[in-house]
């Protein structure tokens, strides 16, 4: 059978004159005891507990109830031996006393909570006060729809009980009409009768949970809990709430309204949305919470759905409920520039350089160790001067850097030895060059926009730079109070801007869009889900650098000890686990960005910009040609003029 563990209280009012002439005219209390009516009520009790699988109750009773009381938890605990039962004298209880104490038992933490109340002439006025608890607990109660009632009485109910108008949704009568129970379920002004608990007008009972024929309770009446009470299953039974929120481009992509209807839905609630008078998400000023966080705080509503943001200084006066339904992060938004990679060492990017300290060095190791092999050749015939061998380690450069570009310069070694070197290092030539030519064509093709900075460090270090966000938001509150270096370097560069330019903290995030979008100025606007203004735009204008503090945690927000907690939590983990928090995602970050944006042009057109680096290299062999001349020249002169004399 489907039972829902909800936080239920379960009343018993025994309220009647005729009952308690019949109970108690015997003062020796054996009789009482022994009371059909008694026994069909307690058989009843008896019904509905193991219906519904309770193990806690609570016994409030007033002046003259002790007998009644103590045989009735004789008879519960023979019955139902794990049932834990405390009592309360409620006879002296004033409507205040009654509203704390219900306030306190209230359970927070999503245990079962029932109670027996045994009240003769107050039944009215004290179903009334507890009716009330909700109105003046500050939303931290729900005995509307998490409590269930059973009302045991002998004076006719049908006009004085139908005309309150419970709130209450789940109270359940057992009626005495001369010793007969008749049980009937109360909703709103209305009775409906309950099948399942009528018993045969002829039966007897001789004993809790035993007829005269040995049948027991279970044969004498099956019930479900939804026969018992027929809005167990209505959840919040279509009570009307107010979600807080604050009308946004979050707002307007119906994540909160797509967010609520499903939670409206769950919980069988419905809503009207509520903004605060200051527009705002929450601050202190003089002490007192503004905004949605003040709202939450005054309990003027029942939950705070937006994009609102947990922080260490609203978990101390609100709850948030877990997990969150999105993440952002703080970053910069600025305008994207044109500004391209430096074109004079384009030449040079499809190597690193240490790659080029290698290739160099490759070099000078086997042209050394070439030289030694043509010098041990040449040993053979005759000895060299110094000369002939650094005109002969020149020669084997020059030949080796034409290797390095694929080409030989007719120079070939004559020994096995050094014609295997050759053939191994035209080897390392080839992938060498290859890997260097591919690599080429790819730099000269690509456009690489450079970025302005990386970081807040790179920001604040840029003197031409001018940087803003949205003031009295939570942006500036973090940022003015964090103890962080760089937040605290980036602040005070706010207030240096702010004295001749407030424009700097003015609370419209549009106007900093805006004023980024103007080329004339290095504006950056530093904001939390800058990711959001560079795909919500149909241009490719914008850029951002992310991160900043990541993992910015957006939940629903509700007053303490509210209620809502644990249902909320409950539909929220769902929504985790089945995928639709991760869809809100994907609605938020729809990319509206032109195809451009998003892909790179692999076939631009090569420029003459790009071939500067080309140039430099000319430029730089003419130069070291013109030295090599000059050393020639005069080296020429020295040995003729060595020669001659």
């Amino acid at each position: 059978m489907y039972f829902r563990r909800w936080k239920n209280l379960f009343m018993v009012l025994y309220s009647t004159v005729s009952m308690t002439e019949s109970i108690f005219g015997n003062q020796s209390g054996v009789s009482v005891i022994h009371t059909t009516v008694f026994y069909s009520s307690m058989l009843h009790i008896s019904t509905i507990i193991e219906t519904l699988r309770w193990r806690n109750v609570f016994i409030f009773y007033g002046t003259g109830d002790d007998k009644l009381v103590a045989n009735m938890i004789e008879a519960l605990e023979r019955r139902h031996g794990e049932l834990l039962l405390t009592v309360y004298d409620v006879t002296e209880m004033t409507q205040t006393s009654i509203y704390h104490l219900f306030i306190r038992l209230y359970p927070t933490d999503n245990t079962e909570f029932h109670a027996i109340m045994v009240l003769q002439n107050t039944t009215t006025q004290f179903l009334k006060a507890v009716d009330n608890v909700d109105n003046i607990s500050n939303k931290t109660t729900n005995y509307q729809t998490n409590s269930n009632w059973i009302l045991l009485t002998s004076a006719d109910p049908k006009d004085e009980m139908l005309d309150l108008k419970l709130q209450l949704k789940h109270v359940i009568v057992l009626y005495d009409y001369q010793s007969i129970i008749s049980p009937f379920v109360l909703i709103h002004g209305w009775k409906s009768e309950i099948k399942c608990l009528n018993f045969n007008k002829s039966t007897d009972v001789s004993k809790l949970g035993v007829t005269q024929n040995k049948t027991s309770v279970d044969d004498q009446m099956k019930c479900t809990a939804t026969e018992l009470y027929p809005y167990s299953n209505f959840k919040l039974n279509g009570r009307h709430l107010l979600i807080g929120t604050v009308i946004t481009e979050f707002f307007q992509h119906k994540i909160i309204e797509n967010l609520a209807d499903i939670l409206a839905e769950q919980l069988n609630f419905t809503y009207t949305f509520v903004q605060p008078q200051d527009l705002r998400y929450g601050g202190k000023a003089y002490g007192v919470w503004q905004g949605l966080v003040g709202q939450l705080v005054r309990t003027e509503v029942d939950l705070v759905l937006a994009d609102f943001t947990i922080t260490k200084e609203r978990l101390e006066v609100i709850d948030y409920i877990l997990p969150a339904f999105f993440s952002q992060s703080l970053g910069v938004l600025y305008l994207k520039g044109v500004e391209t990679e430096n074109s004079w060492i384009k030449i040079f990017r499809p190597l690193h350089h240490v790659v080029y300290i290698c290739i160099v060095g490759t070099i000078l190791f086997v042209g050394i160790f070439m030289s030694m092999l043509r010098k041990s050749e040449t040993n053979e015939n005759g000895s060299t001067s110094f000369r002939v061998d650094f005109s002969q380690f020149a020669n084997i450069l020059i030949f080796l850097i034409s290797f390095m570009c694929v080409r030989g310069n007719g120079i070939w070694p004559n020994a096995a030895s050094t014609r295997i070197l050759v053939s191994f290092f035209w080897m390392f030539c080839v992938v060498i060059t290859g890997v260097y030519v591919g690599n080429l064509t790819a730099k000269l093709s690509e456009t690489k926009l450079k970025k302005p900075f990386n970081s807040l460090e790179e920001l604040v270090e840029q003197p031409d730079w001018k940087w803003g966000l949205v003031g009295e938001s939570l942006n500036q509150n973090y940022i003015q109070d964090s103890n962080v270096e760089i937040f605290n370097v980036i602040w005070n560069g706010i207030v240096a801007f702010n004295k001749t330019d407030a424009t700097v903290l003015n609370t419209d995030p549009g106007f900093h869009v805006n004023r980024l979008m103007n080329p004339g100025e290095k504006y950056a606007f530093i904001t939390i889900d800058p990711k959001y203004y560079v795909f919500s735009r149909n241009d490719c204008l914008l850029n951002s650098v992310e991160g900043v503090i990541s993992s910015l945690q957006l939940a629903i927000g509700i007053p303490k000890s509210s209620y809502l907690k644990a249902d909320l939590e409950r539909i929220m983990w769902k929504l985790s686990d089945n995928g639709f928090l991760k869809l809100l995602d994907d609605i938020r970050y729809k990319d509206n960005r032109p195809s451009t944006c998003k892909t790179v042009d692999k076939n631009r057109v090569m420029t003459l910009e790009d071939m500067k680096g080309v140039l430099l290299v000319i430029c730089f062999g003419i130069v070291l040609s013109v030295i090599v001349l000059a050393m020639e020249y005069f080296q020429n002169r020295l040995y003729l003029k060595t020669t001659y004399t």
